[in-house]
């Protein structure tokens, strides 16, 4: 019981930052619901909001110190790092797949433009490319602000007190509920059970933000930039037919495609993980 109540601060503070941030979100909502009617705007809004504050509390209660944040470099080499990414892409499509799946019956969900000012990028075709580099960096400073919180932060907290299997767990379904509690809730408690592991593999949480701004963005992107592949003539076209199609399986398929995508995702995901706990085994 000792060990459970010396870890009372995260706890609070992750509360705290979730009663602000929900503040923040409705004064956004109301804000804008006038001229704007974009869901897309209050995220964005609430997302830099957090990661605000995530710095600036750490910041002011003395709890940034790199080296308790894992923020150093890690064990990791470099093919290992890009077997993790791999991996992160792999756990994005279980997480889509059982989502699709879950949502059969009602509006599907579309992870495209679930993409943080998506609406945005709806603008002119000669300013798409410039605003997907822009949400780009500011989705990576709010992954790294969530990852220094959640990984750093909590999840190195509570692994002192209570070992890195709860760490991991408590901390994963505390960054679910604070994405939402839904399906989409659901499948971040999955991707932030593997970049805790990630980190507990790796020993820093520097490849944990790769993998989660890869998860974020990869396949958003490559949605925005394939049609501008037609520059490079017949083969620029038959690339930008192939991603769309494939895209448009992943993103608004049936059931049947969707669990084909879940195998696939799910065999990857497997592989990676063994590969990974082989070669980048726990200290």
């Amino acid at each position: 019981m000792r060990r459970w109540w010396g870890v009372w601060p995260v706890f609070a503070m992750y509360v705290a930052l979730l009663c602000i941030v929900l503040s923040i979100t409705r004064a956004a909502d109301r804000a804008v619901a006038e001229r704007y009617a974009s869901f897309s705007t209050t995220v964005i809004v609430s997302e830099v909001a957090f990661s605000i504050l995530v710095l600036g509390l750490l910041l002011g209660t003395n709890a940034f110190v790199p080296n308790r944040l894992r923020l150093t470099a890690g064990r990791q080499t470099w093919h290992q790092l890009f077997v993790m990414l791999v991996g992160s892409l792999a756990a994005e499509r279980v997480v889509r797949s059982l989502i699709n799946i879950g949502s059969q019956g009602g509006d599907p969900p579309s992870p495209r433009m679930s993409f943080a000012a998506a609406d945005l990028m709806r603008l002119n075709s000669l300013w798409e490319i410039p605003l997907v580099v822009s949400i780009v960096l500011v989705m990576a400073f709010v992954v790294t602000a969530e990852e220094i919180f959640f990984r750093g932060y909590m999840q190195g907290r509570l692994r002192e007190r209570l070992g890195p299997a709860w760490a991991v767990a408590i901390t994963s379904t505390c960054f679910g509920l604070g994405h939402s509690v839904s399906l989409e809730g659901a499948g971040a408690v999955v991707g932030g059970v593997y970049y805790g592991y990630v980190t507990e593999l790796s020993g820093s949480i520097r490849p944990a933000i790769l993998c989660h701004l890869v998860y974020n963005v990869f396949w958003k992107v490559l949605w925005r930039v394939a049609p501008h592949l037609v520059v490079f003539g017949s083969a620029g076209e038959l690339a930008t037919t192939v991603i769309n199609k494939l895209l448009t399986s992943m993103d608004i398929g049936g059931v049947s495609t969707n669990v084909v995508w879940l195998a696939v995702g799910g065999t990857v995901l497997a592989g990676c993980i063994v590969w990974l706990r082989q070669t980048l085994p726990r200290t």
